[in-house]
């Protein structure tokens, strides 16, 4: 329901646009039509302000990868609530789960895992995806 719930929003932000014609929006951005929605922002709020949200896009962007299989070695650990991908971005997005030393794998409901990347990598995606998108917003 929660990913039929976002579609939906896409869909809306989507045909409503941002106005301007602009070649690159914000919400172009990997991870921002998520941020949107979880904040309840405005797509002009997020125009005007979408640098402060660059960590929540990240966690929900490139964060976090579906593996079927968890590599020897890594951590796996039960999370109350991560049934689904969406489950877990909404969980990094509440800060309920947040990025640890290492990467930790989390199971879902359809037998696989949600592996979230350490803080280390995170901070390093986010510096990257700032660069980039202030490159493509310019």
């Amino acid at each position: 329901m929660k990913n039929l719930t976002r579609w939906v929003a896409l869909s809306v932000v989507l045909s409503v646009g941002v106005g301007g014609a602009s070649a690159q929006s914000a919400l172009d951005l990997p991870g921002m039509v998520d941020v949107l929605m979880h904040h309840e922002l405005q797509p002009s709020e997020l125009e005007s302000s979408w640098h402060l949200y660059v960590g929540d896009a990240v966690l929900v962007s490139q964060a976090v990868v579906v593996v079927q299989e968890v590599k020897p070695g890594m951590e796996a650990r039960a999370h109350a609530g991560l049934a689904s991908l969406a489950d877990v971005h909404d969980a990094l997005l509440s800060g309920a789960l947040v990025p640890q030393a290492q990467a930790v794998a989390y199971p879902l409901a359809d037998q696989t895992w949600a592996v979230v990347s350490s803080d280390v990598h995170v901070a390093r995606l986010t510096e990257s995806y700032m660069l980039n998108a202030q490159a493509r917003l310019k």
